[in-house]
């Protein structure tokens, strides 16, 4: 089976949250923010590269509603996003 998580993507009320579906597990960067002085930046450095190229353009696209289908699917859920 292929395993799945959904981020929850929160810019703190700068912009509407946002859901992504990725392929893998990525729980370990549940809670870790972008621009987050007292985060690991390892982790910090491995969420913006999931998300933006060198250019900082965006390298994925959210889907338009939370995906229940995949919760119900085995997926997993984490918060992650970034600091204004």
């Amino acid at each position: 089976m292929n395993q799945k998580t959904i981020i929850i993507y929160d810019q703190c009320g700068l912009m509407p949250v946002e859901f992504y579906v990725l392929d893998g597990d990525y729980r370990h960067l549940n809670g870790i923010y972008g621009n987050h002085s007292k985060q690991s930046k390892k982790l910090t450095d491995e969420l913006c590269d999931l998300f933006y190229d060198e250019e900082g353009e965006s390298l994925l696209t959210p889907v338009e509603t939370f995906p229940v289908d995949e919760v119900k699917n085995g997926a997993f859920v984490i918060v992650a996003g970034f600091l204004p």
